[in-house]
């Protein structure tokens, strides 16, 4: 669905021109425009399982705890 998605974005001018814009500013080529996507399906399982080791670490973790207002008092 994801694929879709990016291809229907990619058709309403206004949708192109912005992310023109951000190709422009953040990486200076808004060529890149037509290769991240392409870019993207290239990862493979063991680049995610590799980073994942690498950043999703105990010491990168913070931990919250909600409760709802009144409870625990």
């Amino acid at each position: 669905m994801r694929r879709l998605e990016n291809a229907n974005s990619l058709q309403t001018a206004l949708e192109r021109a912005r992310l023109l814009g951000i190709f422009e500013v953040l990486d200076g080529d808004p060529a890149m425009i037509d290769r991240s996507y392409a870019s993207l399906l290239e990862v493979t399982a063991q680049q995610v399982q590799a980073a994942a080791k690498k950043y999703l670490t105990a010491s990168r973790r913070d931990v919250m705890v909600i409760q709802a207002a009144g409870v625990g008092k």
